[in-house]
């Protein structure tokens, strides 16, 4: 790896790692001071904005970050389409929650999206992990403002006046094309399984969330969302990695030292914090000693995860959407499987058990069918 991709890269990761901690350890602050029971309520609320965000954007995220790359204006056009869907995606959100502060962090969270990944397929890796530290302190220092006179809907509405300093970003992006919809017709054969994509990768993220409320109530959510708020702390790597790589694959730049290196620094990761959970949790959050082994499970999924990030990029830079759909597809229908029959069984051990077994299963399905033709 070249000196200005060694140092471009530190940059980059360096803050977007920087930003995924800060928001971590709010969430794990949290929960020193919530119950197991009011933690899953917040869990629950935030998932269906973060939910009901990614289905508004349609897939079309990809389409921006991938074609941007090579010279097609396409952003004007993916935007309309997405602030049109988005406002539907709210107004639906606002019905079901009868709860207006999930409503607006949907759509903050949407444009906050949009807007940096458009950042990204420029490859302004700096604006863009500014934004992202500029919205992670923001978010954690009104939301512990506001908490104090709002409750949870503070947190919720602190994470919404955040995502909104990005928009000066939105008007240059605008102005330097015109609105096509033909443009997008000649693309449904990558926005299709893209946008499925992305509804699988959500589900498992934070539409399982949802689904373990449902069935097992806030307080055994609220013990699950502390173990993987741990999991999306550390996940942070893979996610920069990948973030870094797509633009890169998608004009056929060889990155294969940055791979290895990524899937190496993820094994060692998963060791240290294997070792200092329990420790961590017994001194810090003593309501939470449930959540101590399903946490260790769910950090081994580091490794599979970042062997899937460098999987996907590869595949969204040469447009196999199609490869990418099914096996996330075969991915998130185990997860539910696992969630409703492990989670009868044996409980959160089981769940963080089928997340990490479906994980593997992923990396394993993708290997062997990229070995194939099917895009």
């Amino acid at each position: 790896m070249s000196t200005k991709k060694s140092r471009e890269l530190l940059e980059f990761g360096g803050l977007s790692f920087s930003s995924s901690v800060i928001f971590g350890l709010f969430w794990i602050y949290i929960a020193s001071f919530l119950t197991p029971e009011e933690y899953g309520n917040i869990g629950f609320l935030m998932s269906i904005a973060i939910v009901g965000s990614t289905i508004g954007i349609l897939g079309l995220e990809k389409v921006i970050i991938v074609y941007q790359s090579k010279g097609e204006n396409v952003f004007p056009t993916t935007f309309i389409i997405i602030l049109f869907s988005s406002s539907i995606t709210s107004i639906v959100t606002y019905v079901l929650t009868q709860n207006l502060f999930v409503s607006l962090f949907l759509t903050g969270l949407t444009l906050f999206f949009i807007i940096t990944t458009m950042l990204s397929s420029q490859e302004r890796y700096r604006d863009f992990s500014k934004y992202r530290l500029l919205r992670a302190v923001f978010s954690v220092g009104l939301s512990i403002l506001l908490y104090s006179f709002m409750g949870i809907n503070g947190i919720i509405f602190g994470y919404f006046i955040a995502s909104l300093f990005v928009l000066k970003e939105l008007y240059p992006f605008l102005k330097k094309g015109n609105i096509n919809f033909n443009l997008l017709k000649s693309k449904l054969k990558f926005i299709i399984p893209a946008y499925g994509l992305d509804l699988s990768l959500i589900f498992r993220n934070w539409g399982d969330k949802l689904l373990i409320g449902i069935l097992f109530g806030f307080s055994f959510l609220g013990n699950f969302h502390f173990a993987f708020q741990i999991l999306l702390l550390l996940q942070s790597i893979p996610v920069a990695v990948g973030t870094y790589l797509i633009p890169k694959e998608s004009k056929g730049e060889s990155n294969k030292k940055l791979k290895i290196s990524a899937v190496l620094f993820s094994c060692i990761i998963t060791v240290i914090f294997i070792i200092l959970i329990p420790h961590i949790v017994n001194n810090f959050f003593p309501k939470f000693l449930e959540a101590i082994i399903p946490s260790q499970i769910l950090i081994i999924s580091l490794i599979p995860l970042t062997i899937n990030s460098v999987q996907t990029s590869e595949f969204l830079g040469k447009e196999r959407t199609l490869t990418l759909l099914i096996t996330s597809l075969i991915q998130s229908g185990l997860y539910v499987v696992f969630i409703i029959v492990f989670g009868q069984e044996f409980g959160l051990i089981g769940i963080a058990y089928g997340f990490l077994i479906a994980t593997i299963i992923r990396i394993i399905v993708n290997f062997f069918i990229s070995r194939t033709n099917l895009h």
